[in-house]
């Protein structure tokens, strides 16, 4: 089971586990949803790049890509920025609609530690 949380307030997303729908390394559950987070963090760092945000990522491929990122949106980009984590939630919450077995989402907008 992969369970994805994001914190809007803080702007923190993590994700853990394997999806387990097939074998892993053919899991197409898995690879959606990690072709939606890798988008994220590729656009994530090039906002990094162009000064937009300050980033910590942390990846752990020892234990099936667990993932953390957190997020400082520079002044005047906090809405760009939320819209590029909002699309890949959508993307995230529909692979979870489809396959609710394999996937979780869940999201909260009040300060807390991820």
């Amino acid at each position: 089971m992969t369970f994805i949380y994001m914190n809007w307030e803080d702007m923190t997303l993590v994700a853990t586990g394997h999806a387990g729908g097939v074998v892993y390394g053919e899991d197409i559950i898995c690879a959606g949803v990690s072709s939606l987070l890798c988008a994220l963090v590729n656009t994530l760092e090039d906002a990094r790049k162009r000064g937009r945000i300050k980033m910590d990522l942390k990846l752990d491929e020892e234990h099936g890509g667990d993932m953390r990122i957190h997020v400082e949106p520079a002044l005047g980009f906090v809405g760009d920025i939320n819209a590029y984590f909002r699309v890949i939630m959508v993307g995230l919450k529909g692979i979870a609609d489809k396959f609710p077995e394999n996937v979780k989402v869940g999201e909260v907008w009040t300060s807390g530690n991820l």
